[in-house]
């Protein structure tokens, strides 16, 4: 059954669901939602986000390939088309679903991660893949992924500025890290706190297993999921996938999913703000400038920051 409560809609199989207007006061409502993949979405979930929500374009963070690592959504995606991340299409009286991700291996598989993944795959073999998993350095993860995809970030800003495309859902895979980061930005471009995006971040604990509201079912992933992780995420690139234990992944992948460290999204903006001067600057930085924030603020936001 459907509840809401504090502006959080609790689906039957879709996690990490929430308006972004939950987070501060400054969004409106109905304009821009979050979520983990949808891929368990119901049938009734699927309703209650085209007629309730009337949800008109998808933010995939992810790319096709990753994507296909999972059964396609067909509950939700058999209402939208697929067109280029970059199409505008004013007027359209379509629902459109927009690829933005270079794939996560782009991040996972960088220079800068070496050192993390090599401690990683040695707890691994000493200790199993629970353990292995406690050693995935999120914040560190988000830090890389903000220095090094421009692309992705300037792509889901301009994506979500654009009033013909409201209301916007965007999402990743678990809905936390990728999408916590999209997050953070258009909140502070709107004007929220660094305590309300935090306690945003936080949010993304609605999982299963927390709350008990979906005891019959897990987040779940599919095992081309979990291979393509192994090869592409943290895991191990030359991996055998017939090596593969799926039902080990499977537990240390909910012990995984239900961690979630304040100090990952905090050390995220306290990087933006050292390396950068300031969120305004990384903005500038990625292509999204003053003239496309304040198409953002305009088209979400009751409030104008200045003091990014």
């Amino acid at each position: 059954m459907t509840t809401k409560y504090d502006g959080i809609v609790r689906f039957e199989r879709l996690f990490n669901f929430r308006d972004l207007s939950t987070a501060t006061g400054h969004i409106l409502y109905n304009r821009v939602m979050r979520c983990a993949n949808p891929i368990m979405a119901t049938e009734k979930d699927a309703a209650i986000l085209l007629n309730s929500f009337n949800v008109k374009t998808l933010v995939d963070l992810r790319d096709p390939e990753e994507a296909g690592t999972v059964d396609d959504f067909a509950n939700l995606l058999n209402n939208f088309i697929t067109v280029d991340a970059e199409l505008s299409i004013p007027n359209g009286n379509f629902r459109t679903r927009r690829f933005l991700g270079n794939g996560i291996s782009q991040v996972s598989q960088r220079p800068e991660m070496k050192e993390m993944n090599d401690r990683i795959q040695k707890v691994k073999r000493e200790q199993g893949q629970e353990a292995a998993m406690m050693e995935v350095d999120m914040g560190f993860f988000m830090i890389v992924l903000i220095d090094t995809q421009p692309n992705l970030f300037r792509k889901a800003l301009t994506l979500i500025s654009r009033k013909e495309n409201h209301p916007c859902l965007f999402f990743c895979s678990a809905g936390r890290d990728r999408t916590g980061c999209l997050s953070m930005l258009i909140l502070k471009i709107c004007g929220a706190t660094d305590d309300e995006i935090v306690q945003d971040y936080l949010k993304s604990t609605c999982l299963a297993s927390v709350e008990n509201v979906y005891s019959k079912y897990k987040f779940g992933m599919s095992k081309k999921q979990h291979a393509y992780f192994e090869k592409n995420g943290f895991g191990d690139a030359d991996i055998d996938e017939n090596e593969i234990d799926y039902d080990e992944l499977d537990a240390a992948m909910d012990t995984f999913l239900l961690r979630l460290n304040p100090k990952d999204i905090m050390d995220t903006m306290n990087h933006i703000k050292t390396k950068y001067g300031s969120f305004n600057v990384y903005f500038d930085s990625i292509g999204f400038y003053e003239n496309d924030r304040q198409r953002l603020k305009t088209a979400l936001s009751i409030y104008n920051s200045s003091s990014l």
